[in-house]
């Protein structure tokens, strides 16, 4: 499972991009709930989770990989989200 937090007082809707260890890359979209509607892909690899609703600070969502299997994952792989603190945007996985 994947568990964010927004931090601070703006509700964005996510993209979150996973790697796996074997070299692929997932993204997730999470639209907000006070969204009228949401982002449309055309490219079936991208993943769209259930809305995040803007009165909830913490949000977690399931992947189909084991930890061990994660190479990374970002947040707002395009960079284009309102953040001011982007060094907390990407998790690197070692180990096993």
């Amino acid at each position: 499972k994947i568990l964010l937090e927004r931090v601070g007082e703006m509700p964005m809707p996510i993209e979150v991009e996973g790697k796996s260890k074997g070299g692929d890359i997932t993204l997730h979209y999470i639209p907000m709930r006070i969204m009228r509607g949401e982002k449309r892909f055309t490219d079936k690899s991208v993943q769209v989770q259930k809305d995040w609703p803007w009165t909830h600070r913490k949000y977690e969502f399931a992947i189909d990989l084991k930890p061990s299997d994660i190479e990374w994952v970002k947040i707002d792989p395009s960079g284009r989200m309102a953040d001011v603190k982007l060094e907390d945007n990407e998790q690197t996985f070692r180990g096993k």
